[in-house]
């Protein structure tokens, strides 16, 4: 909409996430539709979209319109920076033309980083646009890219902690890490569960869990939990701000933070006068 582009926004009740074959009755509808945005995790809800059934309906539409072969349209864009590596992720086998995912979620690094993965039919798409923004133009990457450089001077020393953090990743397994992060997910709501509280989401993602506070002012909780035990979570804003929360468990967490987490939302929540959002 920034850059005066038509777009058609699948407008889903919070905590719930899109139906794939909407999508294809949209772009039935609209076969002038050149590409498709969606949000791996949701992480103001927590909510997991099925990127891969998303993914293999718009192929199949592909096919059909292209008489056999895929059309350079529509791309399937993927926003997974909190997706990525927490949950499974098959860029080419689920026919995603661009995954955007960034250093500060499951790759436990500083903000700072962002990558792109890129299909050939995107580049080619990239290159018959004439208005490509300045900062971010993905030919001017790709070209600086074969020097081993990029455009501008990147964060160089969040890089090098990349690399080790890959290395971890790598000598751990994928499968082991994204393991790894769901035993921690079930660990935290089988803690919060103790405390009345259940996750929100209907399809709930890993390692965001969303919680909607029904007796309690969320924006209260979310301070004294800074400010009694220096814990962070998430608040939500608007008219969410004393209803929501949410809390990750991305990055270097272990079982004894979670246990933190609970033991400090339980002692808030006992001890605490119950407000009505005043």
């Amino acid at each position: 909409q920034n850059y005066h582009i038509n777009t058609i926004e699948i407008k889903v009740p919070f905590g719930e996430s899109v139906d794939p074959p909407k999508v294809i009755e949209l772009l039935e509808k609209h076969p002038s539709i050149t590409g498709i945005f969606a949000t791996h995790n949701e992480t103001s809800s927590g909510a997991l979209t099925n990127i891969q059934e998303l993914g293999e309906r718009i192929y199949k539409y592909s096919i059909g319109k292209g008489g056999g072969r895929p059309v350079d349209k529509p791309l399937f864009i993927v926003d997974t920076v909190s997706g990525l590596i927490v949950e499974k992720f098959e860029t080419d086998k689920w026919h995603v033309d661009v995954a955007i995912t960034a250093s500060q979620k499951a790759l436990a690094l500083p903000p700072g980083l962002g990558f792109m993965s890129i299909s050939t039919k995107a580049i080619k798409k990239a290159l018959d646009i004439e208005s490509r923004p300045f900062y971010f133009n993905i030919i001017e990457h790709i070209e600086n890219w074969k020097r081993n450089q990029t455009p501008f001077t990147p964060a160089v020393g969040i890089i090098f902690q990349l690399e080790k953090r890959l290395e971890k990743i790598r000598t751990m397994g994928l499968a082991k890490v994204q393991e790894h992060y769901q035993s921690l997910t079930i660990y935290l709501r089988n803690g919060l569960q103790k405390l009345g509280l259940n996750v929100f989401a209907k399809n709930p993602a890993n390692a965001v869990t969303g919680i909607m506070l029904e007796n309690f002012d969320a924006s209260l909780l979310v301070k004294q939990l800074a400010m009694k035990y220096h814990i962070v979570i998430a608040p939500s804003g608007g008219e969410l701000e004393h209803k929501f929360v949410r809390i990750g468990n991305f990055g270097d967490i272990h079982k004894g933070d979670i246990d933190a987490v609970i033991l400090g939302m339980s002692a808030i929540l006992k001890s605490s006068t119950k407000t009505d959002n005043t």
